[in-house]
């Protein structure tokens, strides 16, 4: 048995969830270390829809491939049975929108989440970090000043034991991992096992990749194809009631005769099932998501019906083994984006512990108004029984709620609003973590949107482009840098290296030189002051935005600054 000392974070889970949380640490200089139960990463689709706001997390981080490679979602096409080849509907369940100012990413995408994986552990391997496969944790107790872990790996047969020191570790290792349990935090929630389906990929050729193709209902007997980004692979959901899904597991022919007598088309050359598994949705959260130095991430912190895309963008792989629950969605990268900067900092000595408990109280309304929204769509969809073309399109529809640009913290302890101030007796304050309905101005706690057409010195530049994922970023809505003197020498006083000052200048202004600021724009196309304006002018000029990419703060001036400072480091 060996013993180590170490002074990385232990991430227990190779998932997305886990692989992000460790990104996001490295971006912000602290070391990790990233253990995998499984032998091998798996190869199939599982989770692959992206939100928009976790393509603007992905961007924040540098990950740009993902908008690169993802592909907008194909139309559904429902066929008309028997035969399985006349359309009966054809629709958008989600519309192309054009991307505006404010919001660069504005349409949903496609990617395997496999291949998402892949990426990610790219961009920690330029980090010298691996995921350590074969290494499962089977073990720990925590104290006040760190977490001492029981680590197997297993190599040829053989076995070693490690007893690891780390003074922080997040389970990513789902929602049958070791780390919960361990825990003894409570996952309440509903399991609804009298709705299964059978979910994989297939290689298949005779379909054409226009459409997501469907035949059947959700709450009858149905297959869904979904194209790949992969030539001839497509995702395949399927499932009804009274099938023997024991006996299609396990007999390939037996799988495929379903497929054919439930589409009606014997034109299909099928190839090779991979990854095939049986699922059964499970609507569950934990009542914390985090105990002492220990953090849960993704579906080990909570799991939810496959509808709507929000898993990935909540959630991590689970294992393909058949007596597994496999996920269908991919995470909402905000989850582990919300917690790395906060644990980096307390990591660094520059934020007291303390910090840390904002993670659950942000996180956790979101989550549960997610598990509501997903949980409305899955009984739409499995209520569509019957030659109902109405009911049959409602259950493919996906409210732009979903897309998690309106996800924010506005209750939050830790943000600071002067411009409009968060009133806890609101009625409707509980309802809305995924966004308001009815109130579109800007407020702390919200995501910050982006700005493009700033100049500085010549040099275009968008607000995007300065956001960091390891330091805030403080926007000055000022008609000149003398005019902003007072509050560059508070922000003067942060720790070193935790903060990036931004002058932004309207349009027709002068970007001159100043020693107070970082970078010096001009608003050249109003966009900045268009997103940010209802509080710029209006006396509250300072916005400080997170490092991961929410408005911290909207203030008027000094006071507003340390009364922020203080909720957020140790002072």
């Amino acid at each position: 048995m060996t013993h180590t000392q170490s002074s990385y974070i232990l991430i227990v889970g190779s998932g997305p969830s886990g692989l992000i949380a460790a990104l996001t640490l490295l971006k912000n200089g602290v070391p990790v270390r990233i253990i995998e139960k499984a032998s091998a990463f798996h190869t199939s689709q599982r989770g692959a829809g992206i939100t928009p706001r976790s393509l603007e997390v992905y961007n924040f981080l540098g990950i740009t491939e993902i908008a690169t490679l993802g592909e907008i979602r194909k139309p559904i096409c429902n066929y008309e049975l028997p035969g399985g080849r006349k359309p009966k509907i054809i629709m958008d369940m989600a519309p192309y929108r054009e991307p505006t100012p404010d919001t660069p990413f504005m349409n949903p995408l496609l990617l395997g989440q496999h291949h998402s994986e892949e990426i990610f552990r790219s961009h920690i391997e330029k980090y010298g970090v691996h995921v350590e496969l074969n290494t499962e944790l089977v073990g720990f107790s925590q104290d006040e000043n760190g977490v001492t872990t029981q680590v197997v790996r297993r190599s040829g047969g053989s076995e070693v034991h490690e007893i690891i020191r780390t003074p922080f570790m997040i389970g990513a290792d789902g929602a049958r991992g070791f780390t919960r349990k361990g825990l003894g935090l409570t996952f309440a929630g509903v399991s609804r096992p009298t709705e299964r389906f059978i979910i994989g990929d297939l290689l298949l050729k005779g379909l054409d990749t226009k459409y997501w193709h469907s035949w059947g209902e959700f709450g009858t007997t149905f297959v869904s194809l979904r194209p790949t980004e992969f030539q001839d692979r497509f995702f395949i959901v399927t499932g009804g009631q009274g099938v023997d899904y024991k006996a299609l597991l396990a007999d390939r022919n037996a799988l495929i005769r379903f497929v054919v007598d439930t589409t009606g088309r014997d034109d299909f050359e099928f190839g090779e099932f991979i990854g095939i598994s049986e699922y059964s949705p499970n609507i569950r959260m934990v009542d914390r998501f985090s105990k002492g130095r220990i953090f849960v991430v993704g579906d080990a912190g909570h799991v939810h019906s496959p509808t709507g895309g929000q898993g990935m963008n909540s959630s991590i792989q689970d294992s393909v083994r058949i007596d597994h629950q496999p996920r269908l969605n991919p995470p909402p990268t905000p989850l582990q984006f919300n917690l790395g900067w906060k644990l980096a900092l307390v990591y660094k000595g520059q934020a007291p512990v303390s910090l840390l408990d904002s993670y659950n109280d942000e996180r956790a309304p979101v989550i549960r108004q997610m598990l509501e929204q997903t949980t409305e769509l899955l009984n739409t969809a499995m209520d569509a029984k019957g030659n109902n073309p109405e009911a049959l399109k409602a259950s493919w529809e996906r409210p732009k709620v979903l897309w998690q640009l309106g996800v924010n913290y506005r209750w939050s302890s830790i943000v600071v609003d002067e411009h409009r101030p968060y009133n806890p007796d609101h009625a409707q304050n509980a309802l809305e973590a995924y966004g308001s309905q009815t109130d579109q101005t800007i407020h702390a706690g919200d995501r910050a949107p982006d700005a493009p057409g700033l100049t500085a010195h010549g040099v275009d530049t968008t607000l995007f482009k300065i956001f960091q994922p390891n330091r805030h970023t403080a926007l000055l809505f000022y008609s000149s840098p003398a005019d902003a003197k007072a509050v560059v020498d508070t922000l003067n006083t942060w720790f070193e290296g935790t903060l990036k000052v931004v002058i932004v200048l309207p349009k027709g202004s002068t970007a001159e030189n100043s020693s107070w600021a970082d970078i010096i724009v001009e608003d050249k196309l109003e966009h900045a002051y268009s997103a940010y304006g209802s509080a710029a002018t209006n006396g509250y000029p300072v916005v400080l935005v997170r490092p991961d990419g929410v408005i911290g703060a909207i203030v008027s001036g000094v006071e507003g600054l340390r009364k922020y400072q203080k909720g957020i480091f140790s002072i």
